[in-house]
């Protein structure tokens, strides 16, 4: 029978679909969650019912993949594709098949677990480019070691410049630019600074999600002068502090290059404990003529 593939009949079916796939390792696709409330309120976030593709074999679902498209239209991160099928040719003809059907974005995002072989083997064919390799780290309540630092201080307005110009060197390519940070900053996405009278020693990005129990640091940077002085551990301690102080939250991931040795060291000594790794992807998207 022929697979048919169009929008999600329904949202409940889907993330459970994602939820089965993303808790195994050889279909693992980064930053989609692993709980299946989470992946229904992320999916009506994402306006799924469009941005999503499914492929449905004998009323069943076997494919999916969606986009999680940045303010700016042009850019997403991919969602995808998850595939529940045995048959290597089979899944590489449903994935293209999926990915044919997406919306049509400029620059694509992918983060693929190491050990989802088919995912890689299908993004080589398609030519997409290697942005590096991430380890993403969790840590539990109970492994945390925290204190509130005074030296620590809220980001306000007149910090502006300094905090854009100092993300922007740590970090010239990555998926949040300062502007970006800035805009998302409430109770639930803190954006914290160490300083001294004359410069900006470092920062971290954290952001909260109560609902579904969990945290996440997505940036810590130290400008280079100020390296190696125990400003990272200052950071991390201040920002699970403020993380865990939602009771609902029981869990803190963060991702870090995997060649940033000295990082994951700080991280490991702080009490957070290795996940998995991704590998990131690019894929830009050649204009219709």
């Amino acid at each position: 029978m022929a697979i048919i593939y169009e929008n999600p009949r329904d949202l409940h079916e889907l993330a459970s679909f994602l939820v089965q796939l993303n808790n195994m390792p050889s279909n693992h696709i980064g930053f989609c969650g692993q709980e299946k409330e989470e992946i229904y309120d992320t999916l009506h976030e994402l306006n799924a019912e469009s941005a999503f593709v499914c492929a449905y074999k004998e009323q069943k679902l076997i494919g999916a993949i969606g986009l999680d498209i940045y303010d700016s239209n042009e850019e997403a991160e991919v969602w995808g594709p998850f595939i529940h099928i045995e048959e290597d040719s089979s899944w590489e003809h449903i994935a293209e098949a999926l990915f044919a059907k997406l919306t049509a974005i400029h620059k694509l995002h992918f983060f693929i677990n190491i050990k989802n072989m088919r995912a890689i083997r299908w993004l080589n064919t398609k030519r997409a480019v290697g942005k590096g390799t991430y380890a993403i780290l969790k840590m539990s309540r109970d492994q945390a070691r925290f204190d509130d630092l005074a030296i620590v201080q809220p980001f306000t307005p007149i910090d502006e410049d300094a905090f854009s110009q100092l993300h922007t060197f740590i970090f010239p390519n990555t998926y949040y630019s300062a502007a970006d940070i800035i805009k998302n900053i409430n109770h639930h996405r803190q954006l914290l600074l160490i300083k001294n009278s004359s410069s900006l020693i470092g920062y971290v990005y954290f952001e909260a999600d109560p609902k579904h129990g969990e945290g996440s640091i997505e940036y810590i940077a130290i400008s280079p002068a100020h390296q190696k002085k125990g400003y990272g551990t200052m950071l991390i301690q201040t920002a699970l502090l403020r993380l865990f102080s939602f009771p609902s939250i029981t869990e803190i991931t963060l991702c870090v290059n995997e060649d940033n040795r000295a990082a994951i060291k700080l991280y490991v000594a702080a009490g957070f404990k290795l996940d998995h790794i991704l590998e990131s992807y690019q894929l830009i998207e050649e204009e219709s003529s």
